[in-house]
Protein backbone atom coordinates (compact mmCIF):
# COMPACT_ATOMS: atom_id res chain seq x y z
CA UNK A 1 0.00 0.00 0.00
CA UNK A 2 2.82 2.37 0.93
CA UNK A 3 4.54 1.66 -2.39
CA UNK A 4 1.32 2.49 -4.25
CA UNK A 5 1.10 5.81 -2.41
CA UNK A 6 4.67 6.65 -3.37
CA UNK A 7 4.06 5.77 -7.01
CA UNK A 8 0.90 7.87 -7.05
CA UNK A 9 2.85 10.73 -5.52
CA UNK A 10 5.56 10.37 -8.14
CA UNK A 11 2.98 10.47 -10.93
CA UNK A 12 1.47 13.67 -9.49
CA UNK A 13 4.94 15.14 -9.16
CA UNK A 14 5.64 14.23 -12.78
CA UNK A 15 2.44 15.96 -13.97
CA UNK A 16 3.12 19.17 -12.02
CA UNK A 17 6.74 19.26 -13.13
CA UNK A 18 5.79 18.67 -16.77
CA UNK A 19 3.11 21.41 -16.67
CA UNK A 20 5.42 24.02 -15.16
CA UNK A 21 8.32 23.20 -17.46
CA UNK A 22 6.13 23.13 -20.54
CA UNK A 23 4.68 26.57 -19.79
CA UNK A 24 8.13 27.99 -19.19
CA UNK A 25 9.52 26.29 -22.28
CA UNK A 26 6.74 27.53 -24.58
CA UNK A 27 7.37 31.07 -23.31
CA UNK A 28 11.08 30.95 -24.10
CA UNK A 29 11.42 28.63 -27.10
CA UNK A 30 10.67 30.94 -30.02
CA UNK A 31 12.62 32.17 -33.02
CA UNK A 32 16.00 33.71 -32.09
CA UNK A 33 17.91 36.39 -33.94
CA UNK A 34 21.52 37.49 -34.06
CA UNK A 35 23.00 34.28 -32.62
CA UNK A 36 26.39 32.73 -33.21
CA UNK A 37 25.65 29.09 -34.20
CA UNK A 38 29.28 28.09 -33.97
CA UNK A 39 29.09 28.25 -30.19
CA UNK A 40 28.57 24.93 -28.41
CA UNK A 41 25.55 26.34 -26.58
CA UNK A 42 23.07 28.92 -27.93
CA UNK A 43 21.88 31.09 -25.06
CA UNK A 44 19.68 33.89 -26.47
CA UNK A 45 16.12 33.37 -27.70
CA UNK A 46 14.44 36.30 -29.46
CA UNK A 47 11.06 36.71 -31.14
CA UNK A 48 10.40 35.18 -34.59
CA UNK A 49 8.58 36.79 -37.48
CA UNK A 50 5.01 35.54 -37.75
CA UNK A 51 5.43 34.66 -41.42
CA UNK A 52 8.58 32.58 -40.90
CA UNK A 53 8.01 28.83 -40.65
CA UNK A 54 10.97 26.79 -39.38
CA UNK A 55 10.48 23.03 -39.52
CA UNK A 56 11.31 21.21 -36.23
CA UNK A 57 12.99 17.81 -35.82
CA UNK A 58 10.74 14.83 -35.09
CA UNK A 59 10.57 11.54 -33.19
CA UNK A 60 12.64 12.51 -30.15
CA UNK A 61 13.41 9.36 -28.13
CA UNK A 62 15.38 8.61 -24.97
CA UNK A 63 16.69 5.31 -23.58
CA UNK A 64 18.93 4.25 -20.69
CA UNK A 65 21.34 1.51 -21.83
CA UNK A 66 21.68 -1.43 -19.44
CA UNK A 67 24.25 -1.03 -16.63
CA UNK A 68 24.68 2.72 -17.27
CA UNK A 69 23.84 6.05 -15.70
CA UNK A 70 23.39 8.05 -18.91
CA UNK A 71 20.58 8.71 -21.38
CA UNK A 72 20.96 8.19 -25.13
CA UNK A 73 18.78 10.64 -27.07
CA UNK A 74 17.98 10.37 -30.79
CA UNK A 75 15.71 12.26 -33.19
CA UNK A 76 15.01 12.63 -36.89
CA UNK A 77 16.15 15.60 -38.95
CA UNK A 78 13.43 18.02 -40.14
CA UNK A 79 12.06 17.29 -43.61
CA UNK A 80 11.23 19.96 -46.15
CA UNK A 81 9.86 19.67 -49.66
CA UNK A 82 10.49 16.31 -51.33
CA UNK A 83 11.63 14.97 -47.94
CA UNK A 84 14.91 16.84 -48.07
CA UNK A 85 16.59 18.65 -45.19
CA UNK A 86 15.47 22.29 -45.20
CA UNK A 87 17.87 25.02 -46.24
CA UNK A 88 19.99 26.66 -43.60
CA UNK A 89 19.85 23.86 -40.99
CA UNK A 90 22.79 24.38 -38.64
CA UNK A 91 22.01 21.81 -35.96
CA UNK A 92 19.89 21.25 -32.89
CA UNK A 93 19.32 22.72 -29.45
CA UNK A 94 18.72 20.07 -26.79
CA UNK A 95 16.92 20.98 -23.57
CA UNK A 96 16.74 19.11 -20.27
CA UNK A 97 14.06 20.38 -17.88
CA UNK A 98 13.73 23.57 -20.01
CA UNK A 99 17.46 24.31 -19.71
CA UNK A 100 19.57 24.28 -22.87
CA UNK A 101 22.30 21.69 -22.35
CA UNK A 102 23.92 21.40 -25.78
CA UNK A 103 24.02 22.47 -29.42
CA UNK A 104 24.52 19.48 -31.73
CA UNK A 105 25.76 20.39 -35.20
CA UNK A 106 24.14 18.79 -38.25
CA UNK A 107 24.21 16.05 -39.50
CA UNK A 108 24.38 14.47 -35.99
CA UNK A 109 20.98 13.47 -34.61
CA UNK A 110 21.94 11.90 -31.28
CA UNK A 111 23.31 12.93 -27.92
CA UNK A 112 24.60 11.15 -24.80
CA UNK A 113 23.57 12.86 -21.57
CA UNK A 114 26.20 11.47 -19.22
CA UNK A 115 26.64 10.93 -15.47
CA UNK A 116 23.04 11.55 -14.46
CA UNK A 117 21.81 11.13 -10.93
CA UNK A 118 18.68 9.06 -10.29
CA UNK A 119 15.81 11.40 -11.12
CA UNK A 120 13.09 12.15 -13.65
CA UNK A 121 14.10 14.21 -16.69
CA UNK A 122 12.12 15.98 -19.43
CA UNK A 123 13.74 16.56 -22.83
CA UNK A 124 12.91 18.75 -25.84
CA UNK A 125 14.82 19.32 -29.05
CA UNK A 126 14.57 22.14 -31.63
CA UNK A 127 16.29 22.92 -34.94
CA UNK A 128 18.55 25.95 -35.36
CA UNK A 129 18.66 27.61 -38.78
CA UNK A 130 20.81 30.17 -40.59
CA UNK A 131 18.19 32.68 -41.78
CA UNK A 132 20.30 34.05 -44.63
CA UNK A 133 18.40 32.01 -47.22
CA UNK A 134 15.13 33.25 -45.71
CA UNK A 135 15.98 36.92 -46.26
CA UNK A 136 17.61 37.65 -42.90
CA UNK A 137 21.37 37.53 -43.50
CA UNK A 138 23.54 37.15 -40.42
CA UNK A 139 20.64 35.99 -38.23
CA UNK A 140 19.63 32.62 -36.85
CA UNK A 141 16.24 31.21 -35.97
CA UNK A 142 15.02 28.37 -33.79
CA UNK A 143 12.14 26.09 -34.73
CA UNK A 144 9.34 24.94 -32.44
CA UNK A 145 10.47 22.06 -30.26
CA UNK A 146 9.80 18.34 -30.56
CA UNK A 147 8.88 16.58 -27.33
CA UNK A 148 8.53 16.31 -24.50
CA UNK A 149 10.16 12.97 -23.78
CA UNK A 150 10.01 12.04 -20.10
CA UNK A 151 12.33 9.39 -18.70
CA UNK A 152 13.00 8.14 -15.18
CA UNK A 153 16.56 7.30 -14.21
CA UNK A 154 15.62 5.79 -10.88
CA UNK A 155 17.97 2.92 -11.60
CA UNK A 156 18.83 2.65 -7.91
CA UNK A 157 18.76 -0.99 -6.84
CA UNK A 158 16.26 -2.32 -4.31
CA UNK A 159 17.54 -3.79 -1.07
CA UNK A 160 18.85 -6.31 -0.30
CA UNK A 161 21.91 -5.68 -2.44
CA UNK A 162 24.54 -8.42 -2.64
CA UNK A 163 27.92 -8.32 -4.35
CA UNK A 164 30.44 -11.16 -4.40
CA UNK A 165 32.15 -10.14 -7.67
CA UNK A 166 31.57 -13.62 -9.09
CA UNK A 167 31.17 -12.21 -12.61
CA UNK A 168 34.73 -10.89 -12.50
CA UNK A 169 33.72 -7.38 -13.65
CA UNK A 170 32.96 -4.20 -11.74
CA UNK A 171 30.53 -3.03 -14.42
CA UNK A 172 28.01 -5.85 -13.84
CA UNK A 173 26.58 -4.15 -10.76
CA UNK A 174 27.85 -0.72 -11.83
CA UNK A 175 30.82 -0.32 -9.50
CA UNK A 176 33.22 2.49 -10.40
CA UNK A 177 36.94 2.26 -9.62
CA UNK A 178 39.08 5.44 -9.46
CA UNK A 179 42.31 3.66 -10.35
CA UNK A 180 43.80 0.43 -11.68
CA UNK A 181 44.90 -0.32 -8.12
CA UNK A 182 41.28 -1.40 -7.66
CA UNK A 183 40.67 -4.58 -9.63
CA UNK A 184 39.09 -8.04 -9.42
CA UNK A 185 41.31 -10.75 -7.93
CA UNK A 186 40.06 -14.12 -9.14
CA UNK A 187 42.80 -16.13 -7.48
CA UNK A 188 42.83 -15.39 -3.76
CA UNK A 189 39.84 -14.71 -1.52
CA UNK A 190 37.55 -16.39 0.95
CA UNK A 191 35.00 -16.90 -1.83
CA UNK A 192 36.89 -16.12 -5.04
CA UNK A 193 36.88 -13.70 -6.71
CA UNK A 194 37.01 -10.49 -4.67
CA UNK A 195 37.68 -6.76 -5.06
CA UNK A 196 41.29 -5.86 -4.33
CA UNK A 197 43.24 -2.64 -3.86
CA UNK A 198 46.87 -3.55 -4.55
CA UNK A 199 50.11 -1.63 -4.09
CA UNK A 200 50.75 -1.36 -7.82
CA UNK A 201 50.88 0.96 -9.62
CA UNK A 202 52.72 2.76 -6.82
CA UNK A 203 50.78 5.78 -5.51
CA UNK A 204 51.83 8.51 -3.04
CA UNK A 205 49.57 10.71 -0.90
CA UNK A 206 46.67 8.87 -2.45
CA UNK A 207 42.95 8.38 -1.91
CA UNK A 208 41.24 6.08 -4.41
CA UNK A 209 37.73 4.67 -4.16
CA UNK A 210 35.63 1.77 -5.34
CA UNK A 211 32.07 3.13 -5.49
CA UNK A 212 28.79 1.23 -5.72
CA UNK A 213 25.78 2.01 -7.83
CA UNK A 214 22.89 3.90 -6.23
CA UNK A 215 20.81 1.93 -3.72
CA UNK A 216 17.21 2.70 -2.80
CA UNK A 217 16.38 3.22 0.86
CA UNK A 218 13.32 5.42 0.30
CA UNK A 219 10.56 3.00 1.31
CA UNK A 220 12.43 1.29 4.14
CA UNK A 221 10.66 1.45 7.49
CA UNK A 222 13.21 -0.46 9.56
CA UNK A 223 16.97 -0.60 10.07
CA UNK A 224 19.50 -0.79 7.21
CA UNK A 225 22.80 -2.62 7.62
CA UNK A 226 26.03 -2.95 5.67
CA UNK A 227 28.12 -6.11 6.00
CA UNK A 228 31.24 -7.21 4.14
CA UNK A 229 34.37 -9.34 4.53
CA UNK A 230 37.78 -7.69 4.57
CA UNK A 231 41.39 -8.88 4.53
CA UNK A 232 44.74 -7.06 4.75
CA UNK A 233 48.22 -8.18 3.77
CA UNK A 234 50.40 -5.50 5.31
CA UNK A 235 54.09 -4.63 4.83
CA UNK A 236 55.19 -1.75 7.05
CA UNK A 237 52.46 -1.96 9.72
CA UNK A 238 52.96 1.75 10.39
CA UNK A 239 49.27 2.67 10.61
CA UNK A 240 49.54 5.26 7.84
CA UNK A 241 47.38 3.38 5.36
CA UNK A 242 43.62 3.05 5.92
CA UNK A 243 40.54 1.69 4.18
CA UNK A 244 37.48 3.85 4.78
CA UNK A 245 33.88 2.70 4.43
CA UNK A 246 31.71 5.64 3.39
CA UNK A 247 28.16 6.50 2.39
CA UNK A 248 26.70 9.34 0.29
CA UNK A 249 23.02 10.20 -0.12
CA UNK A 250 21.61 11.52 -3.37
CA UNK A 251 22.01 15.31 -3.55
CA UNK A 252 24.28 15.18 -0.52
CA UNK A 253 27.55 17.07 -0.61
CA UNK A 254 29.83 15.00 1.60
CA UNK A 255 30.69 11.34 2.02
CA UNK A 256 30.07 10.16 5.58
CA UNK A 257 32.61 7.75 7.07
CA UNK A 258 30.85 4.81 8.76
CA UNK A 259 33.89 2.60 9.31
CA UNK A 260 37.69 2.62 9.11
CA UNK A 261 40.37 -0.10 9.04
CA UNK A 262 43.99 0.80 9.70
CA UNK A 263 47.01 -1.09 8.36
CA UNK A 264 48.74 -2.07 11.59
CA UNK A 265 49.59 -5.65 10.68
CA UNK A 266 48.13 -8.48 8.63
CA UNK A 267 44.74 -9.93 9.37
CA UNK A 268 42.84 -12.72 7.63
CA UNK A 269 39.23 -12.49 6.52
CA UNK A 270 37.05 -10.70 9.06
CA UNK A 271 33.44 -9.54 8.82
CA UNK A 272 32.45 -5.92 9.32
CA UNK A 273 28.89 -4.97 10.30
CA UNK A 274 27.63 -1.36 10.29
CA UNK A 275 24.24 0.11 11.07
CA UNK A 276 23.68 2.72 8.33
CA UNK A 277 20.03 3.41 9.14
CA UNK A 278 20.48 7.09 10.01
CA UNK A 279 22.19 8.23 6.79
CA UNK A 280 20.54 5.73 4.40
CA UNK A 281 16.90 5.27 5.37
CA UNK A 282 14.53 7.37 3.30
CA UNK A 283 17.19 8.21 0.71
CA UNK A 284 18.80 6.99 -2.45
CA UNK A 285 22.40 6.36 -1.46
CA UNK A 286 25.63 4.68 -2.47
CA UNK A 287 28.59 3.20 -0.61
CA UNK A 288 32.28 3.25 -1.37
CA UNK A 289 35.55 1.84 -0.08
CA UNK A 290 38.39 4.37 -0.11
CA UNK A 291 42.01 3.25 0.20
CA UNK A 292 43.98 6.19 1.54
CA UNK A 293 47.51 6.74 2.75
CA UNK A 294 51.09 7.97 2.36
CA UNK A 295 52.35 5.32 -0.06
CA UNK A 296 50.90 2.11 -1.46
CA UNK A 297 54.33 0.48 -0.94
CA UNK A 298 53.42 0.21 2.76
CA UNK A 299 50.88 -2.53 2.01
CA UNK A 300 50.55 -5.49 -0.28
CA UNK A 301 46.77 -5.30 -0.67
CA UNK A 302 43.35 -4.70 0.83
CA UNK A 303 40.64 -7.20 -0.18
CA UNK A 304 36.87 -6.74 0.09
CA UNK A 305 34.26 -9.40 -0.61
CA UNK A 306 30.69 -10.58 0.07
CA UNK A 307 29.16 -7.12 0.37
CA UNK A 308 25.61 -7.21 1.70
CA UNK A 309 23.36 -4.16 2.17
CA UNK A 310 20.04 -5.16 3.67
CA UNK A 311 17.16 -3.94 5.75
CA UNK A 312 15.22 -5.62 8.50
CA UNK A 313 11.50 -5.62 9.09
CA UNK A 314 9.48 -6.30 12.27
CA UNK A 315 9.96 -9.75 13.73
CA UNK A 316 7.26 -12.06 15.14
CA UNK A 317 6.81 -11.93 18.90
CA UNK A 318 5.73 -14.20 21.77
CA UNK A 319 7.04 -17.44 20.24
CA UNK A 320 6.09 -20.49 22.32
CA UNK A 321 7.02 -24.17 21.91
CA UNK A 322 4.58 -26.61 23.50
CA UNK A 323 4.71 -30.29 24.39
CA UNK A 324 3.07 -32.87 22.11
CA UNK A 325 -0.66 -33.50 22.00
CA UNK A 326 -1.97 -36.85 23.31
CA UNK A 327 -0.86 -39.75 21.12
CA UNK A 328 1.33 -37.49 18.96
CA UNK A 329 4.67 -38.00 20.66
CA UNK A 330 7.79 -36.24 19.40
CA UNK A 331 5.91 -33.37 17.83
CA UNK A 332 6.25 -29.76 18.93
CA UNK A 333 3.64 -27.10 18.33
CA UNK A 334 4.91 -23.56 17.78
CA UNK A 335 2.73 -20.48 18.24
CA UNK A 336 3.66 -16.81 17.83
CA UNK A 337 2.17 -13.37 17.36
CA UNK A 338 2.29 -11.50 14.05
CA UNK A 339 4.85 -8.65 13.86
CA UNK A 340 3.88 -5.15 14.81
CA UNK A 341 2.13 -3.01 12.22
CA UNK A 342 4.21 -2.27 9.14
CA UNK A 343 3.63 -0.57 5.80
CA UNK A 344 4.95 -3.59 3.92
CA UNK A 345 2.95 -6.58 2.75
CA UNK A 346 3.52 -9.60 5.01
CA UNK A 347 4.26 -12.67 2.87
CA UNK A 348 4.65 -15.33 5.58
CA UNK A 349 7.11 -16.84 8.05
CA UNK A 350 10.23 -19.02 8.00
CA UNK A 351 10.79 -21.50 10.83
CA UNK A 352 14.27 -22.20 12.22
CA UNK A 353 15.42 -24.99 14.54
CA UNK A 354 18.66 -25.56 16.49
CA UNK A 355 19.41 -29.03 17.90
CA UNK A 356 22.04 -27.77 20.29
CA UNK A 357 24.81 -27.12 17.76
CA UNK A 358 24.42 -23.34 17.88
CA UNK A 359 23.29 -23.21 14.25
CA UNK A 360 19.68 -22.47 13.34
CA UNK A 361 18.46 -24.31 10.22
CA UNK A 362 15.44 -23.34 8.14
CA UNK A 363 12.97 -26.24 8.47
CA UNK A 364 9.89 -24.83 6.77
CA UNK A 365 7.61 -21.90 6.08
CA UNK A 366 3.98 -20.99 6.62
CA UNK A 367 1.53 -18.14 6.20
CA UNK A 368 -0.08 -18.98 9.56
CA UNK A 369 1.11 -18.12 13.06
CA UNK A 370 1.43 -21.76 14.10
CA UNK A 371 3.64 -24.67 13.00
CA UNK A 372 3.97 -28.38 13.92
CA UNK A 373 7.47 -29.86 13.98
CA UNK A 374 8.29 -33.59 14.19
CA UNK A 375 11.60 -34.17 15.98
CA UNK A 376 11.48 -37.98 15.94
CA UNK A 377 14.95 -39.47 16.15
CA UNK A 378 16.72 -36.10 16.14
CA UNK A 379 17.93 -35.76 19.72
CA UNK A 380 18.50 -37.51 23.03
CA UNK A 381 16.14 -37.31 25.97
CA UNK A 382 18.41 -34.91 27.84
CA UNK A 383 18.95 -32.60 24.84
CA UNK A 384 17.21 -29.29 24.20
CA UNK A 385 15.81 -28.11 20.88
CA UNK A 386 15.54 -24.35 20.18
CA UNK A 387 13.19 -22.57 17.76
CA UNK A 388 13.02 -19.10 16.19
CA UNK A 389 10.80 -17.55 13.52
CA UNK A 390 11.32 -14.71 11.03
CA UNK A 391 8.69 -12.76 9.10
CA UNK A 392 8.99 -12.30 5.33
CA UNK A 393 7.85 -9.09 3.66
CA UNK A 394 7.77 -7.85 0.07
CA UNK A 395 11.31 -6.47 0.09
CA UNK A 396 12.86 -7.66 3.33
CA UNK A 397 12.97 -10.24 6.09
CA UNK A 398 12.99 -9.68 9.83
CA UNK A 399 15.47 -10.68 12.47
CA UNK A 400 14.75 -13.73 14.62
CA UNK A 401 11.87 -13.68 17.03
CA UNK A 402 12.50 -14.60 20.64
CA UNK A 403 13.89 -18.13 21.01
CA UNK A 404 11.65 -20.87 22.43
CA UNK A 405 12.82 -24.30 23.54
CA UNK A 406 11.63 -27.77 24.54
CA UNK A 407 13.45 -30.73 26.07
CA UNK A 408 14.12 -33.94 24.21
CA UNK A 409 12.06 -35.71 26.84
CA UNK A 410 8.93 -34.63 24.97
CA UNK A 411 9.59 -37.70 22.85
CA UNK A 412 9.07 -40.03 25.81
CA UNK A 413 6.01 -38.62 27.52
CA UNK A 414 3.83 -41.61 26.65
CA UNK A 415 6.46 -44.15 27.59
CA UNK A 416 6.11 -45.15 31.21
CA UNK A 417 8.57 -43.83 33.71
CA UNK A 418 11.47 -46.27 33.62
CA UNK A 419 13.16 -46.35 37.01
CA UNK A 420 16.40 -48.28 37.11
CA UNK A 421 16.06 -51.77 38.62
CA UNK A 422 18.45 -54.69 39.11
CA UNK A 423 18.62 -55.68 35.47
CA UNK A 424 21.86 -55.23 33.55
CA UNK A 425 22.27 -54.82 29.79
CA UNK A 426 25.72 -55.28 28.32
CA UNK A 427 27.17 -53.87 26.16
CA UNK A 428 25.19 -50.68 26.04
CA UNK A 429 25.36 -49.19 23.41
CA UNK A 430 25.11 -52.43 21.50
CA UNK A 431 25.79 -53.04 17.84
CA UNK A 432 24.92 -56.72 17.31
CA UNK A 433 24.06 -58.68 20.49
CA UNK A 434 23.04 -57.16 23.81
CA UNK A 435 23.07 -59.47 26.81
CA UNK A 436 20.30 -58.98 29.38
CA UNK A 437 21.28 -60.11 32.88
CA UNK A 438 18.15 -60.52 35.03
CA UNK A 439 18.49 -60.73 38.80
CA UNK A 440 14.78 -61.26 39.51
CA UNK A 441 12.03 -63.56 38.33
CA UNK A 442 11.02 -61.83 35.08
CA UNK A 443 7.79 -62.86 33.42
CA UNK A 444 8.28 -60.90 30.19
CA UNK A 445 9.84 -57.78 28.73
CA UNK A 446 8.61 -55.36 26.06
CA UNK A 447 10.78 -53.17 23.83
CA UNK A 448 9.53 -49.70 22.80
CA UNK A 449 11.05 -47.26 20.37
CA UNK A 450 11.51 -43.66 21.47
CA UNK A 451 8.03 -42.77 20.26
CA UNK A 452 6.50 -45.26 22.62
CA UNK A 453 5.63 -47.79 19.91
CA UNK A 454 5.81 -51.43 20.97
CA UNK A 455 8.22 -53.25 18.65
CA UNK A 456 9.05 -56.52 20.46
CA UNK A 457 7.70 -58.71 23.30
CA UNK A 458 9.46 -61.70 24.86
CA UNK A 459 7.88 -64.16 27.33
CA UNK A 460 10.34 -65.58 29.91
CA UNK A 461 9.63 -69.22 30.82
CA UNK A 462 12.39 -69.83 33.36
CA UNK A 463 12.66 -68.37 36.84
CA UNK A 464 15.51 -66.89 38.82
CA UNK A 465 18.65 -65.16 37.67
CA UNK A 466 19.46 -65.68 34.06
CA UNK A 467 21.02 -64.09 30.99
CA UNK A 468 19.37 -63.72 27.60
CA UNK A 469 20.95 -62.60 24.31
CA UNK A 470 19.07 -59.90 22.37
CA UNK A 471 19.80 -59.51 18.66
CA UNK A 472 19.74 -55.76 17.87
CA UNK A 473 21.06 -55.93 14.31
CA UNK A 474 17.53 -55.46 12.98
CA UNK A 475 16.98 -52.28 15.00
CA UNK A 476 17.95 -48.87 13.54
CA UNK A 477 20.37 -46.74 15.51
CA UNK A 478 18.67 -44.90 18.33
CA UNK A 479 17.30 -45.08 21.84
CA UNK A 480 14.99 -47.91 22.93
CA UNK A 481 13.18 -48.59 26.19
CA UNK A 482 12.73 -52.06 27.67
CA UNK A 483 9.90 -52.60 30.11
CA UNK A 484 10.40 -55.57 32.44
CA UNK A 485 7.47 -57.18 34.28
CA UNK A 486 8.19 -59.54 37.15
CA UNK A 487 6.11 -62.63 37.93
CA UNK A 488 4.69 -60.67 40.86
CA UNK A 489 3.44 -57.98 38.48
CA UNK A 490 6.03 -55.33 39.32
CA UNK A 491 7.18 -53.17 36.41
CA UNK A 492 10.47 -51.33 35.81
CA UNK A 493 12.54 -50.33 32.85
CA UNK A 494 15.96 -49.85 31.28
CA UNK A 495 17.21 -47.78 28.37
CA UNK A 496 19.04 -49.46 25.49
CA UNK A 497 21.09 -47.59 22.91
CA UNK A 498 21.62 -49.26 19.53
CA UNK A 499 24.67 -48.08 17.63
CA UNK A 500 25.87 -50.14 14.65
Amino acid sequence: MFIHVILKSLRMKKFIKLFILSVAFIATTVCSRGQNPSASVITIHGLSRDSLILIPPTNLQAVIPLYTNYIHLTWLAPQGNKFSVPDGLLGYNLYRDSVLISFIATPETEYYDLNLLPDEYIYHVSALYDLSSYGYPGETGESPYDGPVIIDTYYAKWLPFDENFNMGLFIVNQWVADTLNWHINAQSSNMTPCAEFSSTPIQSDYAFSLTSTWLDGRIIDQSIFLEFDIKLEDISSNGQEVLLTEILILNGSNWEVVGSDTAQGDFDWETRHFDITVPARGHIFRIRFTAKGISTTNINYWQVDNIHVFNTCPAPTNLEAKSPYPNTNCTVKLNWSAPLETTRELMGYNIYRDLGTGNFTNIGSTELTTYIDDISGLLEEEDTVHYAVISRFTYCSSDFSNVAQVLGSVCTVSVENFELEPVEIFPNPAGTIATINMNEDIDKFIIYDRLGNKIYTSQINNSGKQSLPLNVTVYPNGIYFIRFITKKGKSFGKKLIVLH
